[in-house]
């Protein structure tokens, strides 16, 4: 038992008689509070109930879609024979001689070819000009097509097309026309054979469809043109080609949407389309839907509103809290009132003493790794001091100890050794005694130093120029070790044999980057030398031990204008 404390806290009090006292106070954890708040909500079913109605939704969808598709394929099958049945006849026509050169049996061929299918109405010749030059039905001699669209379209065509529903002037009846260009045996177009459908056969098996699927069915032309219609109910234009095997929905003049879908009844020219409206298809599956998705709706809106409220009196502004306390301890201000997180959840109070805690902690730990960090960093600095001491010294006796040798051998053995144990020392001396980035080697300030150490043991030879030129790169120190004693030791070597006698010169060393691959070239324009002479010896060792060191590989060529060039490829990076 407690007293209610004014502000901002989370118990809950049950008072008894006056409002001014609290008898009985119940604290709760951040844990059990949140458990309190889902389960006064009781919706978590919502979300599920919302997936399961869009899901009938997309179902019904489907199955509307599916038997609209499968009613368009089913009329496309039924109503498809009578211009399957003329194309073949019309193709079979077209290799008929007698046909193709409008000879004396036309007519009858064209007579006994009429007889196959009851909706074909008739079978025509036509020339070049659109006259009737042969007939199943015997054709006023004035009758010309030459002025009609489909004539014109199937002239120009090379193929099979069919036209929409018109009245033919030989039959009398309204009819689609199918027309094939045919050629004579010089290869010159000799006109059409054209075949008549009859459309009161087309309307009445679609009349058919009607009645037997309580639908809409339409033949349409490939631009949407309604050509034959079972109903006289305004419909919507039909986009066949965007309908075939799909579901598309589409506004009528009149503003009442339909659902539809098509099927190609001859190739591209005429596709069947069946409709529906989509307020008898849709009507129950939407409504249902709806109240589906209200209901969670509303509950949802309930739960949002409760945790929101709940996690903002529970959650958020201890959190914030903490986290203002997080930025005070980054910042080493690690001095703050614990007391003020007291009217928190009990989890919040354990966590934010933690955190007081941890602050006084690290500040102990952070004056002990500062003291410590000084310590090691004057105890690395001395040893460091002492090695590059040490590798001076070493220097120095080789310096010494070369200067009591008459042996020319011996001599340029122990220079060249001074020459590398200088190079490591300049490493050592970037990485350890000057600012550098971590461990990594400014390559162009590792060469210029280079140079000038390898200038001043060889000083002797005034007349050869030591040029040094480098892109800016950053190398490991594992990397600049190796590619330091490749330069030593290709440079050491022109010194040594390139310029005999005096002779004058320069060596020029260039370092770049190209396409993540470092490459080093030494250039001297001196005497030249024998690859018998170079393969073998133990420079020639060291520097392909070098390159391999490296991940690379290096070359001796004969340099342009004469003189030698040595070619590093390594790279740079691992």
């Amino acid at each position: 038992m407690m007293p209610c404390s004014r502000g901002r806290n989370y118990t809950w009090a049950i008072a008894r008689k006056s409002l001014t006292r609290c008898r009985l106070v119940r604290v709760f954890t951040l844990r059990s509070g949140l458990l309190l708040i889902v389960i006064i909500s009781l919706l978590p079913i919502a979300a599920i109930s919302v997936v399961h109605a869009l899901s009938v939704l997309d179902y019904n969808r489907r199955l509307i879609g599916n038997r609209l598709a499968t009613n368009a394929l089913a009329t496309v099958i039924r109503e498809r024979d009578p211009l399957i049945i003329g194309e073949r006849t019309l193709r079979a026509l077209s290799r008929d001689v007698a046909v193709r050169e409008n000879g004396a049996r036309c007519h009858d061929i064209l007579v006994e070819s009429l007889a196959e299918s009851p909706a074909l109405v008739n079978f025509m010749r036509l020339d070049p000009q659109g006259r009737v030059t042969c007939s199943a039905l015997v054709a006023p001699t004035s009758v010309s097509f030459a002025s009609s669209d489909w004539f014109n379209r199937a002239i120009r065509s090379r193929t099979y097309t069919i036209s929409a529903p018109r009245l033919s002037p030989v039959s009398g009846k309204h009819v689609l026309f199918g027309a094939l260009p045919v050629r004579r045996s010089n290869g010159a177009l000799g006109g059409l054979i054209v075949m008549s459908v009859e459309a009161e056969w087309l309307q009445k098996a679609l009349d058919a469809e009607k009645a037997a699927q309580q639908g809409v069915v339409a033949i349409v032309g490939p631009d949407g043109q309604q050509m034959l219609v079972n109903s006289q109910t305004a419909l919507p234009r039909f986009d066949p080609a965007l309908a075939v095997g799909e579901v598309v929905e589409a506004k009528a003049p009149d503003g009442a949407a339909w659902l539809y879908a098509a099927a190609p009844l001859y190739g591209r020219e005429l596709y069947v389309v069946y409709a529906q409206p989509r307020e008898t298809l849709m009507t129950v599956a939407v409504t249902q839907t709806k109240i589906a998705l209200i209901l969670p709706l509303v509950a949802l809106v309930f739960v949002s509103l409760a945790i929101w409220i709940g996690a903002d009196r529970l959650i958020v502004r201890w959190l914030d809290k903490l986290n203002v306390l997080a930025g005070q301890f980054a910042k080493g201000e690690y001095r703050n009132d614990p007391g003020s997180f007291k009217s928190a959840p009990q989890e919040i109070v354990r966590l934010s003493a933690e955190l007081h805690a941890m602050g006084k902690a690290i500040e102990t730990r952070d004056a002990e790794l500062r003291a410590a960090l000084e310590m090691k960093t004057a105890l690395t600095s001395e040893v460091h001091h002492r090695v590059k001491n040490n590798l001076q010294i070493v220097s120095s006796l080789l310096t010494l100890q070369a200067g009591q040798i008459t042996d020319k051998a011996a001599k340029e053995a122990l220079t060249q050794s001074r020459a590398r144990i200088g190079a490591l020392a300049q490493i050592h001396r970037l990485l350890y005694e000057e600012e550098h980035n971590g461990d990594f080697v400014d390559v162009p300030r590792l060469l210029a130093d280079l140079c000038t150490n390898l200038r001043s043991l060889h000083r002797h030879q005034t007349g050869v120029d030591l040029q040094c030129e480098a892109a800016a790169q950053q190398l490991p120190a594992s990397l600049a070790v190796p590619l330091s004693l490749f330069a030593v030791e290709v440079i050491t070597n022109c010194y040594r044999h390139a310029f005999p006698g005096g002779r004058c010169g320069t060596i020029k060393v260039r370092s770049v980057v190209e396409d993540d691959r470092g490459i080093l070239t030494i250039r001297d324009n001196g005497i030249g030398f024998d690859s018998l002479q170079v393969t073998g010896t133990m420079g020639q060792q060291l520097m392909t031990a070098f390159a391999e060191q490296l991940g690379g590989s290096c070359r001796i060529t004969p340099a342009e204008g004469g003189g030698s060039l040595v070619t590093l490829d390594y790279i740079p990076r691992r």
